[in-house]
C-alpha cells in the first residue's frame, strides 16, 4: 500500500495557515453551541453539520496525497582518454587475456583498447602511447573504429632509441589533453585508462598523478604481465614496427646477463591512489569486461535519478471538489440570507411606523400610502432570494410582507373612499357635516380595523418567534407591536 501525505496546493505556508483557521472556526462553533445551548434554538445537527464543514475544508487544504516514485535515466556525455605504455618491457610474453595462454604485455594492452571500446559504447575517445616520451596520437572522437585500429598499430619502440621506463612521461601530454577536453566540454565525464607494467627503470624519481584528478571523474591503473616477468626481446634498430628480434635479450648492464621484466602492482595502485581511481590486472580470468570498470562504465554513461513526488488520488480530488462546491453553496446561501434579512429589516421597520402613524386619527393616508409601497418593494426583495433562504427566514418574511400587502390595501381604500367623500362634500353646500370627520384622519371603524390588523400581526410573530433566527430585527425596540 502506497503511503499518505500531505502536499497543500498553496504550499504548507499559506495551506496550512488556512488549514489551522478552519480548525479554530471548528472548535469556535463548538464552544458557542456548549454556551448558548440553553438560550439558543439552534440543534445539535447543524452544529455537527458546521464542524464538519470546516473540518473538510481545513483537509482540503492539506490536500491529501499518495507518495509515488518515478525513476528517470539519461545517457551521459562520456569521454574516455586512453595511454598505453609502448616501452620495450611491453614486449615480454608474460601476459594472459582471457585464456591461460601467453601473449606479449603490448598484445593484451591491445585487446584492452578494444574492450574498452566496446564497453563505453556512443563515448568519445582519445589514445595516448609513451615510451621516451608521451605522444597524443588520436584527439578527442566519437569513431571507436580509428580507436581500434589505432590500438592494431601500436609496437614497442626501438631498444636504441629506449632510454628506459618512467612512468611520469606522459604526464605532461595527459594534463595539457584532460584539461583541453574538460574546457571544451565542462559537462561531460572524463575517465582515464593507464595501460602499463608498472615498471619504473629510470634513476628520476617518479612525479605524482595528482594533478590529473581535477579534471577527471573516474580513473584506471591496467596492469599487465606476471609477478614471475620474464626476458626482454629486443626490437631492431631502424623498424618504425619495433619488429622484435628472436633470441636476442636485453641485457641487463649491472649483471650482463638478460635482463627481467616483471609486474610492478605496488606502482601501479600507488598512481591509481594519486588519481582517485581503481587498479586492475587483467590475466586468464579477468578482462576489462568482466573487471570493475564495465560497471563504472555503466554508471558514468547511465544517469538514473529516483524522485518521490506527492499525487492526490481520484477519491481525494472528488473529495475536494464535493467540499469546495459545498462551500461555495454555503457561501452563496449565506450571502443571499444576509441581503434578504437587511432588505427584510428595513422594510419591518418602515411597517412598524407605517401601522403606528395609521393609528393617529390626523394620519396622512397619502403619506402612508407612498411609504407603503416602500415597504412593500423592501419585503418583495427580501423574498426574491426565497429559493436559497433558511425557511425560518423565509417565514417570518412571508408573515411581514402579507401583513404590510394587507395594510397597504386598507390604506388605499381608506384613501379612495376619503377622496371620493371630499369630492362629494365639494359638490354640497358648505358647513355640511359628516357623521366622520373628512380632515384626513381616520373614522372610528377604521381605527378599529387599523387596531385589529396590529393584533392579527402581532399573535402572528409571537408564533414565529421561535423560528425567527436571523430574521429577527432589533430596530424596533422603539415599538409596542411587532409585527414579526
Amino acid at each position: 500500500m502506497r503511503p499518505m501525505t500531505f502536499a497543500p496546493a498553496l504550499g504548507w505556508i499559506a495551506g496550512g495557515a488556512i488549514a489551522a483557521l478552519m480548525l479554530a472556526f471548528a472548535v469556535a462553533v463548538v464552544v458557542v453551541h456548549v454556551r448558548r445551548r440553553r438560550s439558543s434554538d439552534e440543534t445539535l445537527t447543524a452544529c455537527i453539520r458546521r464542524v464538519i464543514m470546516f473540518l473538510l475544508a481545513a483537509v482540503m487544504m492539506l490536500t491529501p496525497s499518495i507518495v509515488t516514485t518515478t525513476t528517470s535515466r539519461a545517457i551521459n556525455a562520456t569521454d574516455v582518454m586512453v595511454a598505453v605504455d609502448v616501452t620495450g618491457s611491453m614486449a615480454v610474453k608474460d601476459a594472459e587475456y582471457g585464456s591461460s595462454g601467453t601473449i606479449s604485455r603490448l598484445d593484451a594492452a591491445k585487446r584492452i583498447v578494444k574492450g574498452i571500446t566496446s564497453t563505453y559504447a556512443d563515448s568519445s575517445f582519445a589514445a595516448l602511447r609513451f615510451g621516451a616520451s608521451g605522444t597524443l596520437d588520436v584527439p578527442l572522437t566519437p569513431d571507436s573504429i580509428a580507436i581500434d585500429g589505432w590500438a592494431d598499430t601500436l609496437a614497442v619502440e626501438s631498444t636504441s632509441t629506449s632510454a628506459g621506463s618512467s612512468l611520469d612521461t606522459p604526464l605532461d601530454q595527459l594534463m595539457l589533453s584532460l584539461k583541453s577536453i574538460r574546457d571544451q566540454h565542462p559537462d561531460d565525464i572524463i575517465v582515464l585508462y593507464v595501460i602499463t607494467d608498472g615498471e619504473q627503470t629510470s634513476d628520476t624519481a617518479r612525479r605524482s598523478y595528482s594533478a590529473l584528478r581535477r579534471y577527471l571523474d573516474d580513473s584506471f591503473t591496467i596492469g599487465v604481465g606476471s609477478d614471475a616477468g620474464g626476458k626482454i626481446p629486443m626490437a631492431s634498430d631502424g623498424t618504425a614496427t619495433g619488429q622484435q628480434s628472436d633470441g636476442q635479450w636485453v641485457t641487463d648492464p649491472t649483471t650482463g646477463k638478460p635482463g627481467i621484466s616483471k609486474l610492478d602492482e605496488a606502482t601501479l595502485e600507488s598512481i591509481a591512489d594519486e588519481m582517485g581511481g581503481s587498479y586492475l590486472h587483467v590475466d586468464a580470468s579477468h578482462t576489462i569486461e568482466q573487471a570493475v570498470s564495465a560497471k563504472a562504465s555503466r554508471q558514468w554513461r547511465l544517469t538514473q535519478t529516483v524522485k518521490r513526488r506527492a499525487r492526490t488520488p481520484l477519491w481525494s480530488r472528488i473529495l475536494i471538489g464535493i467540499v469546495a462546491m459545498a462551500c461555495l453553496c454555503a457561501g452563496i446561501a449565506a450571502g443571499a440570507n444576509l441581503i434578504a434579512v437587511t432588505a427584510f429589516d428595513d422594510a419591518t421597520s418602515q411597517l412598524n411606523g407605517n401601522l403606528k402613524a395609521a393609528s393617529k386619527d390626523d394620519a396622512d393616508l397619502s403619506t402612508l400610502s407612498a411609504l407603503q409601497q416602500k415597504a412593500d418593494a423592501r419585503f418583495a426583495d427580501a423574498a426574491a432570494w426565497s429559493a436559497l433562504l433558511l425557511p425560518q427566514v423565509k417565514d417570518v418574511i412571508d408573515t411581514n410582507a402579507s401583513v404590510s400587502a394587507t395594510l397597504t390595501e386598507r390604506i388605499n381604500a381608506q384613501l379612495q373612499k376619503q377622496q371620493n367623500t371630499e369630492t362629494s362634500n365639494a359638490q354640497t353646500a358648505p358647513g355640511s357635516d359628516g357623521n366622520a370627520k373628512q380632515s384626513g384622519g381616520l373614522t372610528q371603524e377604521q381605527r378599529k380595523q387599523v387596531d385589529d390588523l396590529l393584533k392579527s400581526n402581532q399573535q402572528s410573530n409571537s408564533q414565529n418567534g421561535s423560528k425567527g433566527g436571523k430574521g429577527k430585527s432589533s430596530s424596533n425596540t422603539n415599538s409596542t407591536t411587532k409585527p414579526w
